[in-house]
């Protein structure tokens, strides 16, 4: 959809859908209250903190999506909106050299991406412009390359520690 059409809109109805479906039947594995939104950016991602129900200005009370019962449930949702960037791995040559650094593990690389979902699992990700999430082909330019390869590889990861619902 292009800019202007309401995505954002359509990525809260689906937070709060998935995260009160959840909440109503918390043993079902299609739904989920963890919800990461990756930004393909800093400004996307500073647009989409209206997806936060926290924020001021979040859209579950703008568009009035939830009643008043609904949102105290809704507030027990985790979400957190950042940018591909979040996703690089470490420099494991960055730092102190006394330390033995050894490659981060995809548990250990969850943690550090997404602090707050403790122990959770089966989270639900939402790709802003997911075009640049994808495996690279070979004719793409370098930046564009290195940028699809560095956000999908970090969805694995997720995957691959605690499972990922969907790559929205």
């Amino acid at each position: 959809l292009a800019t202007g059409t309401g995505k954002t809109v359509v990525m809260s109805m689906l937070i709060a859908w998935q995260v009160l479906n959840k909440i109503a039947n918390p043993k079902d594995p299609r739904f989920s209250k963890n919800i990461l939104v990756i930004a393909p950016g800093l400004t996307v991602r500073d647009r989409l903190q209206v997806l936060l129900p926290e924020d001021k200005d979040n859209f579950y009370q703008q568009f009035m999506l939830v009643d008043s019962t609904m949102w105290q449930e809704l507030l027990q949702a985790k979400i957190v909106v950042t940018n591909w960037h979040a996703l690089a791995p470490i420099n494991e040559n960055y730092g102190p050299k006394v330390v033995k650094k050894g490659p981060e593990s995809n548990e250990a690389f969850f943690r550090r991406v997404l602090p707050d979902f403790g122990n959770a699992t089966n989270v639900l990700v939402i790709n802003d412009e997911a075009h640049h999430c994808h495996r690279a082909g070979q004719d793409e330019e370098e930046e564009e390359k290195e940028k699809a390869t560095i956000w999908i590889s970090g969805i694995d990861r997720i995957h691959e520690a605690r499972g990922v619902l969907k790559a929205l």
